[in-house]
């Protein structure tokens, strides 16, 4: 008997090794001519309402690497993310419910330079501080220790209400005290409404000389 086998060509988004040769979408020579294999900066944007994104980097490129000084190894697939300051001020990202052991990093831009990065702030998860100006757009790096992949969630928290009475960026401070609130109408400081009372001061006139004369 003949044993005729088909094998199915590479799918290169669809997280499943189509082929059977044990590499996955992107990491399949197949697939190396396809667009989405191919490095793109960014792939997502990061919103800041609600301020958060979900994801998988199963089977997307590795198309950047963290920094030695964050972790030593990473060859994993990895995921790059948009996110344009809505005001100037200090933003917490993080990875936390993430499934996998992530490292996440951050650049100036798309090729620009290094904003931070962090391996294991919580447990396996990542968190960075970045203090970002009105309109500028770091470029966060989803990536994974090791060959580390999985599902992940990107979070984004900042002082955004200044009158909650809740420390929304975790960084101990809330609403007023927080430098981030400098400029927002609610924490300015209250009108006393005190102002320079002017002093009047009566002149005397001449009375003229009492008339003796005859």
């Amino acid at each position: 008997l003949l044993d005729v086998r088909i094998i199915p060509n590479e799918i290169c988004d669809n997280h499943v090794d189509d082929d059977f040769d044990g590499d996955i979408d992107c990491f399949d020579a197949a697939c190396a001519a396809v667009d989405a294999c191919n490095p793109v900066c960014p792939e997502l944007v990061l919103d800041p309402d609600p301020g958060t994104l979900s994801g998988s980097t199963v089977g997307m490129s590795d198309d950047f690497t963290p920094a030695m000084a964050c972790t030593a190894s990473s060859s994993a697939s990895d995921v790059s993310v948009a996110f344009t300051a809505p005001a100037t001020g200090s933003y917490v990202f993080d990875t936390y419910g993430s499934d996998f052991d992530t490292v996440l990093a951050a650049a100036d831009g798309c090729g620009g330079p290094s904003l931070g990065c962090n391996d294991d702030m919580q447990d396996l998860q990542s968190q960075l501080v970045l203090t970002l100006q009105a309109g500028q757009t770091a470029i966060l790096l989803v990536d994974g220790y090791a060959t580390n992949a999985g599902n992940y969630l990107l979070n984004v928290a900042w002082e955004r209400d200044c009158t909650d009475g809740s420390d929304d960026d975790h960084d101990g401070r809330i609403d007023c005290l927080d430098l981030d609130c400098a400029a927002d109408p609610a924490c300015a400081p209250p009108d006393t409404g005190t102002g320079t009372t002017g002093t009047s001061t009566t002149g005397t006139g001449d009375t003229g000389g009492a008339d003796t004369g005859p």
